[in-house]
């Protein structure tokens, strides 16, 4: 091991600063809302397609859909004011690439720990590559097809 260290000379771990830790945490919670509410609007649509639906559950469907929305709308809110009032001036500038949402711009900040967790975009690359689509960074109205579908952005 002192060898290694020697050659290597690996940067000292630092833990994540007490905000975002809490944007970390948001974030968990966020997913999970969001989960959530894909299972209730399942739920809701199997509901639906039943002839005698019974009413009281498709009450009760829709009264936790709408909890889970305000849930979700005031974590993202709550998340958009961490990032500004700790790191504004890199939230500010992510939200300036093209296709980069508000969302996507908290989600690098909290996946990358500000991008203090890595000294290269070689080292950050592999994590935009293997995240799945469902995660994708890029906002959904962001056009990546190109003109001739060449897989250039327009």
């Amino acid at each position: 091991m002192p060898e290694y260290g020697e050659r290597m000379q690996p940067t000292l771990y630092e833990p994540p600063t007490p905000f975002m830790r809490k944007l970390q945490q948001q974030r968990m919670s966020l997913k999970l809302l969001v989960k959530s509410k894909r299972s209730f609007l399942n739920q809701l649509h199997a509901l639906s397609q039943l002839e005698e639906a019974d009413k009281a559950a498709l009450k009760a469907c829709k009264a936790v859909l709408i909890s889970i929305e305000k849930q979700i709308g005031r974590l993202e809110e709550q998340m958009q004011q961490l990032a500004e009032e700790h790191c504004r001036d890199l939230f500010t500038l992510l939200q300036t690439i093209p296709g980069i949402s508000t969302n996507s711009a908290i989600e690098l900040i909290v996946v990358s720990g500000g991008f203090r967790n890595f000294t290269s975009a070689r080292q950050f690359s592999p994590l935009l590559v293997s995240a799945p689509a469902s995660m994708s960074l890029v906002h959904p109205s962001a056009d990546t097809r190109g003109s001739a579908g060449s897989g250039t952005k327009t």
